[in-house]
């Protein structure tokens, strides 16, 4: 099982994020989830779940998308989508040995790296960030 994760302001509304994640999987998912922790998911293989974690700062939620028995999708192409779906800022991990190192995705397709403040993150679930 592969997931994804990501940072993202409030939606305007939770069916752009379930039609965008549905989409992504080419219609091979019959439904997407919202969970408050790993411990809620199930073994459906035709449903992604998402557990949704509340934040404060730079984004509201941290989602980790569970794609189950699903082709890997890559985290930028995932968040890419989002971002303009959503049409807002999406952040995602740029993969790379920092932990401070991520990756701010705007509609349009503009990347730019960020370093995020982790010790913010861990401890108070505020997510701030200043360009790198």
């Amino acid at each position: 099982m592969c997931y994804s994760l990501l940072f993202i302001k409030a939606p305007k509304d939770w069916a752009t994020i379930t039609n965008a994640v549905i989409a992504l999987t080419r219609n091979s998912a019959v439904d997407v989830r919202y969970v408050a922790s790993i411990e809620d998911l199930t073994d459906d293989m035709s449903i992604v779940e998402i557990v949704v974690m509340q934040l404060s700062g730079k984004a509201d939620y941290a989602l980790q998308i569970y794609w189950k028995n699903m082709a890997i999708l890559a985290d930028d192409a995932v968040g890419m989508y989002l971002a303009n779906a959503l049409d807002a800022p999406v952040i995602i991990s740029d993969d790379g040995p920092s932990a401070y190192s991520w990756l701010l995705l705007t509609p349009g397709g503009i990347i730019q790296k960020i370093d995020l403040d982790i010790v913010q993150l861990d401890e108070h679930s505020i997510v701030e960030y200043k360009y790198a």
